[in-house]
């Protein structure tokens, strides 16, 4: 029997475009509206708790399990790309939340006013006097606005080498995004724990040659995740003749034995991709001395709490 109840339960709050446009996927992956957009339904209390769960935000889990519940005509959200990602999740927080979302900052003119003081009976005196505010203030943001204003994917990017290669490249997929983020936190965390050892306490020489070790592991380590996650955004290589490389393995290869200016130049051009869609400039003036000046747009990618979303 069919429960009756459920035709009053969660239903579509809004639909939305994505910077993808109906691309990029094979078929079936994602349903559309008639006009082309993807319907969005709110959160569920299980959808809250999950945001609440520390190891499936670090790990990404939760966006993805998140994009899975709330839009369900995507099928393995694990495969989208990562501006289609960032989309969907913003329009989630829309359509659970309402329109208006509130990013916090604090005015770096004041802030720096305070240092150059470095009086604290000083600055509450000018505080109270309006003079300064080192406070933590709030933006209203209009979600609307921004989900109005995407900008699109183009139907294909090449990257043109010297030697006559075409490298054709995508943005990344939300689970390699995510993937390759934490391991560079992780990655991040060692090196600075290795940083803040003291070695020089230790005359032992084996102990500072392992330290030496430890720290050139994970350097390389970090070399290959990043030589994996470009070629994890290479969909094939076009050779001189024509002739088509799309085995993975030989791509990572090639990645891997190439020089470094090719590696720095699509490294930027996949960042580039993976910020197409949404605007994510916010732009806060200080109610006390009126200074006006853009920051980040935060609080829809859940894994901004742990600072690597885009």
């Amino acid at each position: 029997m069919n429960n009756p109840l459920l035709a009053y339960a969660r239903r579509p709050e809004l639909s939305v475009k994505l910077p993808s446009n109906g691309k990029w996927y094979p078929d079936g992956m994602i349903k559309y509206t008639l006009n082309g957009e993807v319907e969005v339904y709110p959160m569920t209390p299980k959808d809250e708790l999950m945001l609440l769960n520390p190891d499936a935000l670090l790990s990404g889990e939760a966006n993805i399990r998140l994009i899975e519940s709330c839009v369900p005509s995507v099928k393995n959200a694990g495969d989208l790309l990562y501006p289609d990602a960032n989309v969907l999740l913003l329009a989630i927080r829309r359509a659970t939340y309402g329109k208006t979302m509130s990013n916090n900052f604090v005015c770096p003119v004041c802030s720096d006013k305070a240092l150059e003081i470095n009086d604290e009976n000083k600055i509450s005196e000018m505080e109270t006097k309006g003079e300064i505010l080192t406070e933590t203030q709030t933006t209203n943001v209009d979600i609307d606005y921004f989900l109005q204003t995407i900008s699109y994917l183009d139907e294909k990017y090449i990257y043109y080498t010297e030697d006559g290669l075409k490298i054709y490249y995508s943005p990344s997929l939300l689970k390699d995004k995510l993937y390759y983020s934490l391991m560079d936190f992780n990655n991040r965390k060692l090196i600075k724990y290795f940083r803040d050892y003291d070695i020089e306490e230790f005359n032992k020489d084996e102990i500072k040659k392992e330290v030496s070790q430890k720290m050139n592991e994970i350097y390389l380590n970090i070399n290959d995740e990043g030589n994996k996650m470009i070629t994890d955004s290479i969909r094939y290589i076009k050779l001189p003749d024509d002739g088509i490389v799309d085995d993975k393995k030989l791509i990572l290869e090639y990645i891997s034995q190439t020089k470094s200016t090719i590696i720095n130049d699509l490294h930027q051009k996949i960042k580039e991709l993976n910020d197409i869609g949404i605007n994510k400039k916010v732009e806060h003036i200080c109610k006390c001395c009126g200074n006006s000046f853009e920051e980040q747009l935060a609080g829809y990618n859940q894994v901004d709490f742990f600072g690597f979303a885009s």
